[in-house]
């Protein structure tokens, strides 16, 4: 889903803000879907050279399902907002009813790639994907101190860019 721009009257006026929501698509479905595959298959293995002990079938069975559940529950209850105001980025990722955000100051940004992950600390990951890939933007922040990884769409990409 693109981002839209719309008038927020805060504390200090009107200002205009740039906000982008984004959901799990196609693509994490497939990778839930495949992980079911392979959740089966495991079983198989299991039932075929542990003939004789069922418990442990059974109980391999109910953690690989629980973690297959996880999955679906980390990718589906998620959903993400970005707001781009005139002073700060703001990154929001919604799991279930927990929420958890990354506030980001435009004038601390120290760099900005793409794709590439930036030498420097480890990035709190605000994405839908588990493993970041070629359309992940990594942000370093506070002399280099702080880094977040997300996922914008082209637009809001394109005024991040203008700020550094």
């Amino acid at each position: 889903m693109g981002g839209l721009y719309y008038n927020y009257s805060g504390d200090k006026g009107a200002t205009r803000m740039y906000v982008q929501t984004k959901k799990a698509g196609t693509r994490e479905f497939l990778l839930v879907l495949a992980a079911a595959v392979v959740i089966y298959f495991i079983y198989e293995l299991l039932r075929w050279f542990l003939p004789a002990a069922p418990l442990i079938k059974e109980a391999a069975l109910i953690v690989l399902g629980g973690g297959l559940v996880y999955l679906v529950y980390q990718h589906y209850a998620a959903s993400f907002e970005y707001r781009l105001g005139e002073e700060c980025l703001s990154i929001e990722r919604r799991i279930g009813h927990r929420v958890h955000t990354v506030s980001v100051p435009l004038s601390e940004i120290d760099s900005i790639s793409v794709g590439e992950k930036p030498a420097g600390p480890k990035a709190e990951n605000m994405c839908v994907r588990i493993l970041q890939g070629e359309k992940t933007c990594y942000i370093l922040y506070e002399n280099r101190q702080k880094a977040v990884a997300f996922e914008p769409d082209g637009q809001l990409l394109e005024k991040l860019k203008e700020y550094k």
